[in-house]
């Protein structure tokens, strides 16, 4: 199913390359141009959705870093060292949440910009456009 998927995307961009010339006289140039939209909108929901899985494991990283530093050390006062683990940790599993709801949104975004970018192309051909 990816490939399909990829398939149809790799069409859509290539009529964003054409649409900077035509002018959306026409219904078949205007679809045309919602092909086009919606190509970009999937390349920018997938670059943003990189941009937040990079600061998500940026602060698991840090945090993982903060735990092993906190059991390396020995604390003055042992009563505060179980506190600040056990905050630790409950950030890592927050991130860990967020990271999964953020993946499950954005299969269900890219999804549903897949939907519609295959009506379109198939409007597109309906309309006597080709590709």
């Amino acid at each position: 199913m990816a490939e399909i998927a990829e398939k149809l995307e790799a069409i859509a961009r290539s009529f964003r390359r054409r649409q900077t010339a035509l002018s959306p006289d026409t219904p078949l140039a205007q679809v045309g141009l919602e092909i086009a939209v919606l190509s970009e909108r999937l390349d920018r929901v997938r670059d943003r959705h990189q941009s937040h899985l990079r600061e998500i494991l940026r602060a698991q990283c840090r945090i993982g870093t903060d735990l092993i530093a906190l059991d390396s050390y020995l604390p003055r006062i042992p009563r505060y060292r179980a506190k600040s683990r056990d905050n630790l940790k409950n950030q890592l599993l927050t991130l860990e949440r967020d990271r999964l709801r953020r993946l499950r949104d954005h299969e269900s975004e890219v999804s549903d910009l897949q939907d519609q970018l295959f009506k379109r192309l198939r409007q597109h051909a309906g309309l006597g456009g080709a590709e």
